[in-house]
């Protein structure tokens, strides 16, 4: 999980809460990095607008669980120039019989200017491939690109606000999504956060959150569920690891 804005400075030094992936219940893996129609579990789905410093990086490892297995992700995210955001992702399923490997990069860009009373924007895009068991090459799934925004309600609460549009390589198709999460910080090591997934091909996923900073803005653990509509067989689980503020 990425730590929105509650925990960057100006929506700059901050490491960020999560960006977006997909998991199709039927347990083949489509890991969308950027935009949120997420059908299994990671820290917080909904984007902030919000980027590291360059030469700032963040690296999370989590595993979501679900009926039909789990997976393993792992995502650096590192500031390579003012305003602007690197990131790539990582995923290996389990059990090794539903085994399928993705990844994908994306960009991210927060100017300072683009600001409108109090709402900070910024956009995001990317590209998402994967690879199934048996088979020896890397198959392009989607790009993407997504309108993202934060407003800061006081000390304690940010909301956040993502739109965007997903391209299906394969079936020449466009998802049209929105997600909006509603982050409280009660004390400055715990973050709570409710957020709810909607696309125009799948059913409304509602998630919830908590964080708990090990090392201040450094170091935290990550606890998150998830369910697409109200079927209790779509419930998903995850724990993760992250480790903010590395410069170099």
């Amino acid at each position: 999980m990425h730590c929105h804005a509650e925990c960057r400075s100006h929506a700059r030094t901050k490491p960020r809460l999560a960006a977006t992936w997909v998991t199709e219940a039927s347990g083949a893996l489509v890991l969308l990095w950027l935009c949120g129609s997420a059908h299994a579990v990671r820290p917080q789905v909904t984007e902030d607008a919000g980027v590291n410093h360059p030469g700032t990086c963040q690296f999370e490892v989590w595993q979501d669980h679900a009926r039909d297995g789990h997976h393993v992700h792992q995502a650096p995210v590192c500031g390579v120039l003012p305003d602007l955001e690197l990131g790539a992702e990582v995923v290996h399923s389990i059990p090794s019989k539903q085994h399928l490997e993705a990844r994908a990069v994306s960009l991210k860009w927060v100017p300072d200017w683009a600001q409108w009373q109090d709402w900070q924007f910024g956009l995001k895009g990317g590209a998402l491939s994967q690879k199934l068991l048996g088979t020896p090459h890397w198959h392009a799934i989607n790009w993407s690109a997504m309108l993202l925004a934060t407003r800061e309600l006081s000390h304690q609460w940010t909301l956040h606000v993502n739109l965007g549009h997903i391209h299906d390589i394969d079936q020449h198709a466009t998802v049209t999504n929105v997600n909006a999460s509603l982050n409280w910080r009660p004390h400055p090591r715990w973050l709570i956060f409710a957020e709810v997934l909607g696309d125009t091909r799948t059913a409304l996923q509602k998630s919830a959150g908590l964080r708990w900073w090990l090392l201040q803005d450094r170091v935290a653990v990550d606890v998150t569920a998830a369910r697409n509509g109200a079927h209790a067989r779509t419930s998903v689980w995850g724990i993760g690891l992250g480790w903010y503020a590395i410069t170099f």
